[in-house]
């Protein structure tokens, strides 16, 4: 293997510096308990400014957006407050669109465009999250994650900034509590099959064309999804487990790379084609993590792969397969740990997740350089490396927190409430939210029958068909649920109630020397355990099958009990245990 590719890329870190110079303290409007049900003026740099709810323009089935224009160049905004739980993570989005953008060249400091801010009142000003930035007159959906401090408390502003002046919309706005996380990840594989862009090659331009043959996109569909699934529980010792695997081949060519940087000629996440693309794919399923595999070679590559992005709220990173390679690394000494470049590029992530909310995290390519016994005196020094730094055993007992390899995977919706104060709506019929006026009771939890669960919802206070609709999502597999009671006529908004969708509960038997069960509709296996004195009991075996044969264990009286299990996107979910049988065999 070349120099140029044995050893895998740095984290590669997308990130901005914000300066913030107009949001001081005194600028900040604290609402009181009944401001907090609308969004309110936040600031403006001057008056050259108006603030409405616009009918006209909107995404899908919104009654409206809002509407910010800075009629000259400005700064202008609307905020609301929330009190959250406290040390919880939530997903802030909202759908922008922009109109007629001009910005001050040399007065960008404050943001460009339509975007929005994560704000800390009990903290300095400065403490914030901004997201992406947006002026294009396409509909985007921006989105941000973040975490709650102590007190639960912050401010959310919509913007348009940046010292601009144009027309900005906001609308599907959605605040979204992250109940449940998982370290059972959902992947997206995406190939990319063509490439047709300039490149810097050793400092000089010229241009690129590349695609992956029909034989390419066939071995890496058949290889890589079993081999991760295989090494990445493997390597992590079940810290991290593949739920779904989800490969795809792409159509898209992609004409721009970025050329900048130690590592040029990388594809950027926020790739308008790119990015079109893997919304598709992430519009159908909750995925934790993205892998995007793009056509280019070592001459215009000084890298394999490169690690440490996100796109929106999920780590991205690339990985060059080498078209007609035929081969997941480019070199044999790797043949019992084929994939150790794609997962030491997902850990690039991990490290930069870990990084955040904990100072003590190790530098990920600085370990290597210390730790050179991995790599000079182990034909498996990668796999004995990624090891230890996911399981926290390197020679100094460090690694990452692991905490952050349990990602997002059930979301619970906070607010979607996008009105605004009287003073800044200006129109008399805006649709009454949802949540202002009815009453939704809580769902029992269903059990699964091999069809969509559709349980009855208890709404208060309007009428069905007339005020509100019913959908379900979610509801086809065992898991978690949810019905979306969403707002029609006089009323708009949504409120979503989880539920529980749970395995039925199976009963044992012996027939002959077999052990029996009923089958368990939804369920990817069964779970034996059995016991001696009937009380301390041992996992006999993991079958998929609802019989075993017992004929191996010794005479002599046992106690038996199972469980069916599931793999889902939530994870692994268990159903009950079955009552004990008890058995004597002879």
């Amino acid at each position: 293997m070349s120099k140029s590719v044995s050893v895998f890329c740095r984290v590669f870190t997308l990130a901005s510096v914000l300066i913030i110079v107009l949001m001081l303290n005194n600028n900040v409007v604290h609402a009181d308990e009944k401001g907090e049900d609308t969004w309110r003026f936040y600031w403006s740099a001057n008056d050259n400014y108006r603030i409405s709810v616009d009918k006209s323009v909107k995404y899908g089935d919104n009654p409206y957006s809002v509407k910010i224009e800075n009629t000259d160049f400005n700064f202008s905004g609307i905020e609301k407050n929330f009190k959250l739980k406290p040390d919880t993570q939530y997903i802030v989005s909202v759908m922008v669109k922009y109109a007629g953008y001009e910005g001050e060249k040399d007065n960008e400091k404050w943001g460009k465009g339509a975007h929005f801010r994560v704000c800390y009142p009990n903290k300095s000003s400065e403490k914030h999250k901004q997201s992406e930035n947006c002026y294009t007159d396409e509909w985007k959906k921006v989105s941000l994650a973040f975490n709650t401090d102590s007190t639960g408390d912050i401010c959310l502003r919509l913007i348009n900034g940046g010292n601009c002046k144009g027309i900005a919309w906001f609308c599907d706005f959605r605040l979204e509590e992250v109940a449940e996380t998982t370290n059972q990840w959902n992947i997206l594989v995406l190939i990319i099959k063509s490439i047709d862009a300039d490149v810097n090659v050793n400092g000089e331009n010229s241009h690129y064309t590349c695609s992956y043959s029909d034989e390419d996109i066939e071995f890496l569909k058949k290889n890589l999804p079993k081999q991760l699934k295989y090494q990445l529980p493997r390597v992590s010792d079940g810290l991290i487990g593949v739920n779904n695997l989800d490969i795809y081949e792409s159509d898209i060519v992609i004409k721009d790379l970025n050329t900048n940087g130690s590592y040029p000629n990388y594809l950027d996440p926020y790739n308008e084609t790119l990015s079109i693309e893997m919304d598709k794919y992430l519009n159908r399923k909750e995925y934790q993590q993205i892998i995007a595999i793009p056509p280019l070679t070592r001459e215009v590559a000084n890298w394999q792969g490169l690690g440490g992005f996100k796109y929106k709220t999920i780590n991205f990173c690339q990985y060059i397969y080498y078209p007609g390679s035929n081969i997941l690394l480019a070199g044999k000494e790797y043949e019992d740990y084929q994939v150790s470049g794609y997962i030491h590029e997902i850990l690039h992530g991990v490290e930069s997740d870990s990084k955040a909310i904990d100072s003590e995290t190790p530098t990920f390519h600085e370990n290597i350089g210390i730790y050179k016994d991995y790599y000079n005196s182990k034909t498996d020094g990668w796999f004995s490396y990624h090891h230890d730094y996911i399981t926290r055993n390197l020679p100094d007992g460090r690694g990452i927190n692991q905490s952050v390899l349990y990602r997002p995977s059930v979301y619970l919706l906070v607010s979607d409430n996008l009105t605004l104060s009287k003073d800044l709506a200006a129109i008399d019929d805006i649709p009454t939210h949802i949540s202002d006026a009815l009453t939704v009771g809580k769902i029992k939890s269903v059990t699964y029958k091999g069809k969509k669960a559709k349980p009855a919802v208890k709404v208060t206070g309007a009428e069905k068909g007339t005020d509100y609709t019913v959908t379900y999502v979610d509801n086809d597999d065992i898991g978690k649920g949810k019905a979306i009671i969403k707002g029609k006529g006089r009323y708009t908004g949504t409120i979503e109630v989880p539920f529980d969708i749970v395995m039925k509960k199976t009963s044992l038997k012996v027939k002959g020397s077999k052990l029996k069960w009923s089958k368990v509709s939804g369920a990817d296996g069964y779970e034996v355990y059995y016991s001696k004195d009937g009380v301390k009991f041992k996992k006999l075996v993991d079958v998929s099958k609802n019989q075993y044969s017992l004929t191996k264990l010794k005479n002599g009286s046992f106690t038996f009990k199972l469980r069916a299990y599931a793999r889902t996107n939530c994870g692994l979910i268990y159903g009950d245990w079955t009552e004990k049988l008890a058995v004597v065999m002879k």
